[in-house]
């Protein structure tokens, strides 16, 4: 049986500065261990009982009040951690969980009629990956090792997420796709390209391709809609694109220089079976 390899995350640099900040990261932290049995439920509820009690709202100058502040740090140190944190290791699924647990979680709050999930404002939670997704392009670009690994597991954290109903940034699978298989590439970075491709179709392949069958539109601005520079379909999920994605990996995978050419080869087979358990499920017709 291969060993877990332990972790050792570092808190945000700012995490002092905002409520409750440094108490929820030691509380993530413990629970994020292999060796932890605390439920995901446990810590989220002890997460949600250290947020402001006032609902989001803006005051008359415009500007955001504690929990929106709370809200964002929130998101973005549970991004930061995921960066941490290799793809395939087990406390990614319990980060996972974790936000899972807090978007079923509902409370009272002050001027509230009603308890409402005040963590499972998952709307704001896409407004961080953005911007920690476009800032992390810009300053930390993939073109190291060390970068390229961080790229990868927030890849995967971001994948995982989209198994939650209320997340919706199916974007961001569609640009990993578009930045390893729709452009030309050369090792070490059509590896790493291909491998924060790759976790997409690992976390939540059967949820993107149940979208594209159904036609959900993307939620993508007009700067987003282009595809790469191979690909002269339509700047959307369909088919048509993912037939060109899997055949891309097919072509990548016959390449001697290709030193990802297992995992290409694997994930071709995967969107196949993806393929077959979404035709399988709906039955004969």
């Amino acid at each position: 049986m291969t060993a877990i390899s332990p972790l050792h995350l570092n808190p945000p640099r700012d995490i002092t500065i905002w409520p409750n900040g440094l108490q929820i990261f030691t509380k993530l932290n413990e629970y994020l261990k292999p060796s932890s049995k605390t439920p995901a439920s446990t810590t989220a509820q002890s997460i949600s009982d250290l947020t402001p009690l006032k609902p989001p709202t803006k005051d008359d100058k415009g500007e955001q009040n504690e929990l929106d502040n709370f809200l964002y740090a929130f998101w973005e140190m549970l991004i930061e951690i995921s960066k941490q944190i290799p793809h395939d290791h087990p406390s990614q699924d319990r980060l996972f969980s974790v936000v899972e647990a807090l978007s079923k979680i509902k409370k009272m709050v002050v001027d509230s009629q009603e308890p409402i999930a005040i963590l499972a404002d998952l709307p704001s939670f896409s407004t961080s990956m953005r911007v920690s997704w476009e800032s992390t392009l810009e300053r930390n670009p993939p073109t190291t090792y060390e970068n390229a690994q961080k790229w990868i597991n927030m890849n995967a954290f971001a994948a995982r997420l989209l198994n939650i109903r209320r997340v919706s940034w199916t974007r961001f699978a569609v640009w990993a796709m578009r930045s390893a298989l729709e452009e030309e590439s050369t090792s070490p970075q059509l590896d790493w390209d291909i491998e924060a491709a790759v976790v997409w179709l690992t976390y939540c392949g059967d949820v993107l391709f149940s979208q594209l069958m159904h036609r959900t539109k993307l939620r993508i601005s007009p700067a987003g809609q282009h595809t790469g520079s191979l690909y002269d379909g339509e700047p959307t999920l369909d088919l048509q694109r993912w037939r060109f994605w899997k055949g891309r990996f097919a072509e990548i995978g016959e390449r001697d220089d290709a030193e990802v050419g297992t995992i290409v080869r694997g994930a071709k087979g995967r969107m196949e079976e993806i393929e077959e358990r979404y035709h399988r499920t709906l039955g004969p017709r």
